[in-house]
C-alpha cells in the first residue's frame, strides 16, 4: 500500500512538530455507533502517523478511550510495554469546559481549570508531568 506522508507543522511557539491532521476526541471517540470500537480508531490514527490528538474532561468516555489505546500501544507509563521515545512523539491537547468573555480569569474559569486538572490526574492518560507531554 502506497501512502502519502502526513504534513507536519511546528506547534505554536514550541519546537514540537505535529501533524496538520489530528484526531479529535469528541464525535467518533465520544459517541461511537454500535459495533464501532473507539480504541481501534485511536490505534489506527497513531499507526497512520497522526501525532496530534485532542480530548477533554467533558467528552464523556473520550479520555478513558485514549488512555486504554495508549496503554495498548505502549504510550502510557503504566503499560508494561511503555516506550518513552514513542510517547514523546505524540501531543495530546485538552481544554477546560467553562469560558467567559467578560471574565476570562474569573472564579468560574479557575474552578473549571482545577476540575480539569484534577480529572486529568485521575485519568488513564499520561499527565503533563509524564515524559513527552
Amino acid at each position: 500500500m502506497n501512502m502519502t506522508r502526513l504534513i507536519t507543522r511546528r506547534l505554536g511557539r514550541t519546537e514540537r512538530q505535529v501533524t496538520t491532521l489530528g484526531l479529535g476526541g469528541q464525535a467518533s471517540i465520544q459517541w461511537t455507533a454500535d459495533g464501532v470500537d473507539p480504541i481501534a480508531i485511536i490505534e489506527k490514527a497513531y499507526r497512520l502517523g497522526i501525532n496530534y490528538m485532542d480530548t477533554s474532561n467533558i467528552y464523556g468516555p473520550s479520555q478513558k478511550n485514549f488512555g486504554e489505546a495508549f496503554r495498548r500501544l505502549g504510550l502510557s507509563p503504566s503499560a508494561a510495554n511503555y516506550e518513552p521515545t514513542a510517547r514523546g512523539r505524540i501531543f495530546v491537547a485538552t481544554k477546560t469546559h467553562i469560558r467567559t468573555a467578560r471574565r476570562p480569569e474569573g472564579a468560574a474559569r479557575r474552578r473549571s481549570r482545577r476540575t480539569s486538572l484534577r480529572g486529568a490526574s485521575r485519568s488513564p492518560l499520561p499527565s503533563s508531568s509524564d515524559p513527552g507531554c
